[in-house]
């Protein structure tokens, strides 16, 4: 395996890279920017994909195909092929903030 850092627009709060077989693309989301971006190894294209949640903490890979977004707002099916969102859940109604200790 051969590991290499990326030259790639500046992220203000980059996460969750996660590798997709199917894409073939390095994926990962920026946090305050409400991003997914998406890194093509074989030609080096870096691109973002602007998503309707005012921010996306972690993301995950669909067996159907597309994203399951964890968003601020609840959990959303993001397409970017389409560039469709749909919300999906929230699985906390109603809190505004980090959990009580």
């Amino acid at each position: 395996m051969r590991i290499e850092a990326l030259d790639c627009a500046p992220a203000r709060l980059g996460e969750s890279p996660v590798w997709c077989g199917r894409s073939r693309r390095l994926w990962w989301v920026d946090v305050l920017a409400s991003a997914l971006w998406s890194y093509d190894p074989k030609d080096g294209t870096i691109a973002a994909h602007k998503v309707a949640a005012r921010r996306i903490g972690s993301l995950a890979l669909r067996k159907a195909g597309g994203w399951l977004l964890a968003c601020d707002d609840g959990l959303h099916i993001y397409d970017p092929e389409t560039k469709k969102q749909r919300f999906l859940t929230d699985p906390e109604p109603g809190a505004t903030g980090p959990p009580e200790e």
